[in-house]
């Protein structure tokens, strides 16, 4: 094994560590359709990443009232992907591109030098939301 891989499992970065050292929430909530939801993609271990470059990028399901799960957005074949070794990343949707319900928010990228795949979900409970800001006021 290479000084190089030893550091990477060291550091939870190779396709054998036991947790992937990464993790997808929430970060920020709109409280109004005309303000943005923020995700964060933490990277602690500043592990090479291959990742949506944009929020279109990251699929999103949508709960039914029958509990079953339905896709809500998809990103198409063509999303522009970035690489990046940034302790966090983030996306930001826009709140009006949602309905009240509940969420996951699925992003789907590469890791390590070997691009090994990986997925992180996070959920995300949006209620009905005012048009502006402003009428919150």
């Amino acid at each position: 094994m290479s000084l190089l891989s030893v550091g990477a499992l060291l550091a939870g970065c190779a396709p054998g560590s036991a947790k992937l050292p990464l993790t997808l929430y929430v970060d920020t909530v709109a409280a109004a359709q005309d303000e943005l939801i923020v995700i964060a993609l933490d990277n602690p271990t500043k592990c090479k990443l291959f990742v949506p470059a944009a929020w279109t990028g990251i699929a999103v399901y949508k709960e039914l009232a029958t509990g079953n799960w339905m896709e809500y957005k998809y990103p198409d074949s063509y999303q522009p992907m970035r690489t990046t070794s940034a302790e966090k990343v983030l996306y930001s949707f826009p709140a009006a591109a949602f309905e009240p319900g509940s969420y996951k928010l699925v992003l789907m990228g590469r890791m390590g030098s070997a691009g090994t795949p990986f997925f992180l979900e996070t959920d995300l409970d949006i209620g009905l939301l005012p048009l502006s800001g402003a009428e919150r006021s």
